[in-house]
């Protein structure tokens, strides 16, 4: 995983009356985004972790000047 930073990929700001709603992390929208273009291949364990392995590829690249 990266030391990028992860944060909520739809957060949704709360009140002094409600609790704030992070959602999903980014790197697991980043990773559910790639899956779709991995599913030619057969779905497996390798395919799963080259998705994550490029979700943490998009989050390193986002914090680059």
């Amino acid at each position: 995983m990266t030391d990028a930073p992860n944060p909520p990929a739809f957060p949704v700001a709360g009140n002094e009356n409600t609790f704030s709603e992070e959602g999903m992390l980014l790197r697991d929208w980043f990773a559910s985004q790639v899956i779709g273009s991995l599913c030619n291949q057969l779905l497996s364990k390798d395919a799963v972790a080259q998705a994550y392995h490029l979700a943490d590829l998009m989050l390193a690249e986002r914090i680059k000047p």
